[in-house]
């Protein structure tokens, strides 16, 4: 396939979807594919800002007049993938437009699914629709939410899994040496859902790097509902609406939060931190073998990952389909939340030992880029739409 239009109902809301669709677009630029992306502008996120760098985008209402001129350059493409639905909080009017790619588009049409739980997926509208008309169906895992759910509306219908792709060469430019790292800079990256991993942050900041005398940053916390509670059940030095640069910090004390960043200036600071830390909490039935944008970031930015070893219990490597935790030379802290002290001995360890830390950065380096390098990733989903369309 040489002509791909991708299309986000969902509009450049700045988390997951909105990575992924710029590493495949990246993907299909450096196969001299020809891409279009699709994305509404009828919702306004918080974080529409994180990623500006989204090349060959039409950001369009979705009114009569543009969903004529999208569906008809659409019907001269070879597929249509369809990364995102609209919400349920968008208007009607612009879903009830959006819903008529259902029946105008001519060309076979892909439903990729990202979100991972079920609550999720009910904020999706047309979900049902597309399930039925899409030629397709991608998901993380396909026996998470999503697959469950295809099962009971559309039984025997396949759910093809995926991963997410990451170009970790794309961002080896704000890599540092370890003399420019504070290797006591504990830094958390994510927003404010549960399912992001925040609490085990605060609970291992708690019982171990605060008393060690640890820096502990938060980035990417916003006012969302979930946010009252975020409030309520932590302690933490609230400067969501402060400036993180040039911020002048204390060691040893309560965790330090900020909210949301610019995705390219994030990185900088990622990459001067000795530690960084990827706690995401999902069953073992949604994870299959992958990995989220913020584990591959941490990675590529040079920093000591401190991943959630529940996670990596049950995310399989694409190649030898171990546990993650079971693979040798990972360069991995894992952080066991029930129990604190390995981790953190590790950590001690690590912050002593310059030579060490090097060998960790390069063995997760090259052991995160083998199992999810965009280039294989997306040349293993373009495959199977190539085959099976």
């Amino acid at each position: 396939m040489k002509n791909i239009s991708l299309v986000m109902g969902r509009g450049i809301e700045g988390c997951g979807v909105t990575k992924f669709t710029i590493e495949q677009a990246k993907y299909y630029a450096n196969n001299d594919d020809d891409y279009k992306i699709w994305a509404s502008k009828d919702k306004t996120w918080s974080r529409k800002n994180a990623h500006t760098d989204i090349e060959n985008l039409e950001h369009i209402k979705f009114t009569e007049e543009e969903v004529n001129r999208m569906i008809s350059e659409i019907n001269t493409t070879d597929v249509c993938i369809v990364n995102s639905l609209p919400p349920k909080s968008m208007k009607e009017e612009a879903v009830n437009q959006f819903a008529r790619i259902l029946k105008e588009v001519k060309v076979p049409i892909v439903l990729i699914q990202l979100d991972h739980n079920i609550q999720s997926l009910r904020r999706n509208c047309l979900m049902d629709e597309f399930i039925e008309r899409a030629d397709m169906l991608f998901a993380l895992s396909p026996t998470g939410a999503f697959g469950q759910y295809v099962n009971k509306i559309k039984p025997g219908k396949v759910v093809y899994p995926y991963e997410i792709g990451f170009d970790f060469d794309a961002i080896s430019h704000v890599r540092v040496p370890l003399s420019e790292q504070d290797v006591n800079h504990h830094k958390w990256i994510g927003r404010t859902v549960s399912w992001k991993g925040f609490k085990p942050m605060f609970e291992f900041a708690e019982s171990s790097l605060t008393p060690g005398g640890k820096l502990i940053t938060f980035e990417g916390i916003d006012r969302s509902p979930a946010f009252l509670g975020f409030k309520n059940d932590h302690e933490f030095q609230h400067h969501l609406a402060d400036n993180i640069e040039g911020f002048e910090f204390e060691y040893g004390k309560l965790p330090y939060v900020f909210g949301s960043y610019v995705h390219s200036e994030m990185l900088h600071r990622l990459a001067r931190s000795g530690f960084a830390y990827q706690l995401s909490i999902l069953k073992p039935a949604s994870i299959n073998m992958a990995l989220e944008y913020t584990h591959c970031e941490i990675v590529a930015a040079g920093a000591i990952p401190v991943f959630r070893k529940a996670y990596g219990d049950n995310c399989k490597h694409r190649w030898s389909d171990k546990p993650l935790t079971e693979c040798e030379d990972t360069g991995t802290v894992w952080l066991d939340e029930y129990d604190h002290k390995p981790a953190y001995k590790l950590i001690e360890e690590l912050s002593k030992d310059d030579a060490m830390r090097e060998d960790y950065r390069k063995m997760s380096l090259d052991f995160y880029r083998d199992h999810q390098d965009s280039q294989h990733v997306y040349e293993s989903l373009m495959d199977k739409i190539e085959n099976n369309i």
